[in-house]
């Protein structure tokens, strides 16, 4: 019996058991009330949550009902259909909830999937740190980090499901650095992290495209720090072909969006247009927690939009500097210096495409004497994101470069857990005092407070009635601004039938730029024909967004439309 205990306290098994109930117990708490509201309601606004819930929902319906390819939906955009390419699909997301959509609904396992998404990034940070040959303390002081960062946080609220999947950055580092400094060839590194940039692919692709820059300086950086250890023609083979899967894996990842672009469906960004969702220098040392909230951001002039809490966190910047201090001390050395030049890099190319200070991209007064030759009198600082934006394949069709912050939200973290490694080594005695009070000031950097502010996720009456309709009779909804709404999209999940909308947030479809004038004009008679070809049969009126809606109501009703449900706001016309 003793030997028995004694095996399971040695089990690996036993030790990521613990290590996930630690990241789930924090998760609990760190959402909190979350848990007890699952089934029913999101936290924050409905938003893009709406949207992620729909996708779920979509994707069982796709799945296990229908049997059809899930990233086009041949119902929305009726009838041309919806290629799900030209905004997100995130399938590794959605399929993390999938299992509970299943059992318990698509809010449930939206919610299901956030909080999960906690729990596996502060594991796969713990269990790079440990692979590396820190202590679990360590590695979960490192994972506490990555896992709970105010970016991750505000993500949370606003419900950006895709953006949350970072679980996969941690052990793609690993992967990579395993495979280019071991002594011998080892292909199931090379497999894993083929692998895991698939995975990323299939989570967000502004992570992939953004990943795989990040990665070449990652790459480079190892091969110059690593030189004396693996032989130069050694390296140059391995890079070779770590390059050849990654970009397989990569393209296998994009295909959808890759055929997407080609169809024209995927637009540029203008110049002026993505200069606007920069970071800024102080995103990343301003903190962001629940008793500062807004303070110090007001204070400095920087307003806190969904994009800038880049907060990286003293603590963490303290552990990282010294490892990188004491870096003749860890075996790491090489990994740490890679680590440090590849965040500059990141944290560079998230400030854009003109530097930005504050709120607006910094202008520099041009000195009298060279006016006369620069021909301004101000000039905008450009930084090398302008020439990737001018120049670099697919990098214009990218709306928000402050993202790139993500790569500094995960590689500092990493050194801060070899930092920390160093420190409780160097004091055995007093490890768990020093976690403890390393714990704490984390904690007090980052916790957000309890969010008490929820939304129902609720079904419309109009919508319950429509699914009790016979047949599948499209539907149109008005004003035709409506249309592109997340909570349209999630109304289709009720009532099921076709629909002329869908959530173009970035890339319209052709047939709706092509309708969109004639049905903004609704309801003159041109709009009330093109229904009538388009063989709607449902046509859906908010009435509260029409200030003069019986005048409304009686254009409607003389086009030859007839009124056939009232259901709160929502009036539902039909043809005789």
């Amino acid at each position: 019996m003793k030997h028995l205990l004694d095996t399971i306290r040695q089990s690996r098994l036993l030790s990521h058991g613990v290590v996930l109930a630690f990241f789930s117990v924090l998760t609990i708490g760190y959402t909190f009330p979350l848990v007890l509201r699952m089934s029913d309601s999101v936290v924050w606004d409905i938003g893009d949550n709406i949207y992620f819930i729909w996708l779920i929902g979509w994707y069982q319906k796709a799945i296990f009902q229908l049997g059809i390819n899930p990233f086009f939906h041949p119902g929305m955009n009726y009838p041309a259909g919806w290629d799900l390419a030209t905004t997100d699909t995130t399938p590794t997301m959605a399929l993390l909830g999938l299992p509970g959509s299943l059992l318990l609904g698509s809010t449930w396992g939206y919610n299901f999937a956030i909080l999960a998404s906690f729990v596996l990034s502060g594991w796969s940070m713990y269990l790079v740190v440990k692979k590396w040959g820190a202590s679990s303390l360590a590695g979960l002081l490192a994972g506490t980090i990555f896992a709970f960062s105010p970016y991750r946080w505000v993500r949370y609220k606003l419900g950006h499901l895709s953006l949350l999947g970072m679980f996969w950055f941690p052990v793609y580092f690993m992967a990579i650095t395993e495979f280019l400094r071991s002594q011998r060839w080892q292909w199931r590194w090379l497999a894993v992290s083929a692998l895991l940039a698939f995975g990323i692919g299939l989570t967000a692709p502004y992570y992939l495209y953004m990943g795989l820059i990040i990665t070449a300086c990652f790459t480079l950086s190892l091969l110059v720090f690593t030189r004396e250890t693996v032989p130069i023609k050694a390296q140059l083979f391995r890079h070779t072909a770590l390059w050849v899967s990654l970009l397989i894996a990569a393209l296998a990842a994009m295909l959808p969006y890759l055929m997407a672009d080609s169809a024209g469906n995927l637009s540029d960004r203008s110049l002026e247009y993505a200069s606007t969702y920069a970071a800024s220098p102080l995103d990343f040392i301003l903190p962001v927690n629940f008793y500062l909230g807004e303070s110090i951001w007001d204070r400095i002039g920087r307003s806190l939009e969904n994009e800038n809490a880049l907060y990286i966190g003293m603590v963490c910047i303290g552990l990282a500097g010294l490892a990188y201090w004491k870096r003749g001390d860890i075996e790491q050395a090489p990994l740490i210096k890679a680590g440090l030049i590849t965040s500059l890099v990141a944290f560079i190319l998230a400030l854009g495409i003109y530097l930005h200070f504050r709120d607006a991209p910094w202008v520099w007064q041009v000195p009298k004497f060279f006016r006369t030759i620069l021909k301004q009198e101000a000039i905008r600082i450009p930084l090398p994101g302008y020439i990737l934006f001018q120049y670099m394949p697919f990098f214009a069709k990218m709306r928000v470069m402050a993202r790139f912050g993500v790569f500094v939200l995960t590689l500092i973290p990493m050194l801060a857990g070899l930092g920390s490694a160093w420190l409780f080594r160097r004091n055995p005695a007093r490890r768990y005092l020093l976690a403890l009070g390393l714990f704490l000031c984390i904690g007090l950097e980052i916790y957000q407070g309890v969010e008490s502010r929820f939304s129902i996720v609720e079904a419309r009456p109009v919508d319950i009635w429509l699914a009790e309709q016979p047949g599948n009779g499209a539907v149109a909804q008005f004003p035709f601004s409506q249309v592109v709404d997340q909570n349209q999209v999630y109304n289709t999940l009720i009532h099921g039938k076709p629909f002329i909308g869908g959530f173009f947030n970035a890339n319209q479809p052709q047939q709706y730029q092509q309708i969109k004038p004639v049905m903004d004009a609704f309801p003159d008679p041109v709009s009330i024909e093109l229904l009538r070809e388009m063989n709607f049969q449902y046509i859906l009126v908010d009435s509260a967004a029409y200030p003069d809606f019986e005048l409304v109501q009686q254009r409607i009703l003389e086009s030859g439309l007839v009124l056939r449900k009232i259901q709160g706001d929502e009036y539902v016309f039909t043809w005789p």
